[in-house]
């Protein structure tokens, strides 16, 4: 926005991202709202409320089924949005935990720089690496060239993007690491270990070697005041985060979140009913049947028909308060989708949340909780 009184200053403005994620295999178009801010002298007069609605507008007019932001605490619920999967750092590992390789032993792994040849190498990696994540963003072969060799190596989201190989010279995995002059830390995200060897195989190399680039990037920096633990982001495997654990690594004891909105759940359940229907396959409500309502206290409700295991119809309508086989205030239901919450957590944080024996069953078989490998484009 900008005031034509002062030579059409600009006062106030939002970015509006297109992006494709993906809800296990189904891809997802999303508008990822950003970079919001305004002027102090032009605050608390709805400028930032007349741009979020005008981005939503732009990003359905774009086909987007949701929307997601990185943002303030609290801030962007009041547009519609729920913090719906975890975002940030997840687990710190002191450096000093990470043992030097025993003398005269060799490693099976080779680590090195990434190539922008590596571009199509990272992509089928990320494909996947997406197959074991509830939310995921893929970065494209373009992307990865970018990241590469697009960006400026001083800018604080620069990736050093190194690849593992085996001992046979085939590559088996990347990893990235971020540090920043600007900043005082070391961080570890995107650990990606393809079909062709285990995520503990390399691990020890792969934080040998960021352990190393530490010293190299702040070596100017007395020993002292370097950074003294490596953080890894919300998005690393299971395995991988028991692993740490062990090495006396410590969990984010209040980890952060994305804003996530998804502004109609009718075509967002149909986009995604593939892979709602392949976890009822596999679970012991497979073949199942009924109508599953789904109740939001605004007078508002989602029925989801179910035949056999398949889903052959949803619907949104008017819903009296006590109409559905569940119910789930604001937009807490989101938590539940997204995998962030089970139904028992989100019902222990709002006690209104209520469940009735049929939808219990099957909300568990068709939102089973599970993590986001959710790195940002930005």
């Amino acid at each position: 926005m900008v005031d034509s009184t002062q030579d059409d200053r600009i006062v106030s403005a939002v970015l509006l991202i297109p992006q494709v994620w993906h809800y296990e295999d189904v891809p997802i178009p999303v508008g990822r709202v950003e970079l919001v801010a305004t002027h102090r002298d032009y605050r608390r007069k709805g400028l930032v409320r007349a741009q979020i609605n005008a981005a939503h507008q732009r990003s359905a007019d774009l086909g987007h089924l949701m929307q997601g932001i990185t943002g303030i605490p609290h801030y962007y619920r009041r547009f519609g949005y729920t913090m719906g999967v975890n975002l940030g750092v997840g687990m710190t590992l002191p450096l000093f935990r990470i043992p030097d390789r025993p003398e005269g032993e060799t490693s099976p792994y080779t680590i090195r720089d990434v190539a922008e040849s590596d571009a199509e190498l990272l992509y089928q990696l990320d494909q996947f690496r997406a197959q074991s994540a509830v939310l995921s963003l893929i970065r494209t072969p373009e992307l990865w060239r970018y990241e590469i060799s697009g960006r400026d190596p001083d800018e604080p989201l620069h990736m050093k993007l190194r690849i593992i190989e085996n001992a046979a010279g085939q590559a088996v995995g990347y990893f990235a690491i971020r540090a920043s002059i600007y900043e005082n830390y070391i961080q570890c995200f995107s650990y990606v270990v393809g079909d062709q060897d285990s995520y503990l195989g390399p691990l020890l190399e792969m934080l040998r070697d960021c352990k190393a680039y530490n010293d190299h990037f702040y070596a100017e920096k007395p020993a002292e005041n370097r950074p003294k633990v490596l953080h890894f982001d919300h998005s690393i495997p299971d395995t991988v985060e028991t692993y740490l654990s062990y090495m006396l690594g410590r969990s984010a004891t209040h980890p952060y979140a994305w804003y996530l909105r998804v502004p109609d759940l009718v075509p967002f359940i149909q986009q995604i009913a593939p892979v709602l229907e392949r976890r009822l396959s596999r679970s012991h409500a497979r073949n199942v049947s009924g109508t599953l309502k789904i109740a939001f206290f605004n007078l508002r409700g989602l029925e989801i028909r179910l035949e056999r295991g398949q889903i052959v119809g949803v619907e949104e309508r008017a819903f009296d308060i006590y109409e559905g086989d569940t119910a789930f205030p604001f937009e807490s239901f989101l938590n539940l989708l997204f995998g962030h919450r089970s139904g028992l957590e989100i019902a222990q944080a709002f006690p209104e949340v209520y469940f009735n024996s049929f939808s219990a069953a099957v909300l568990d078989a068709l939102f089973p909780k599970g993590r986001a490998w959710l790195i940002g484009l930005a």
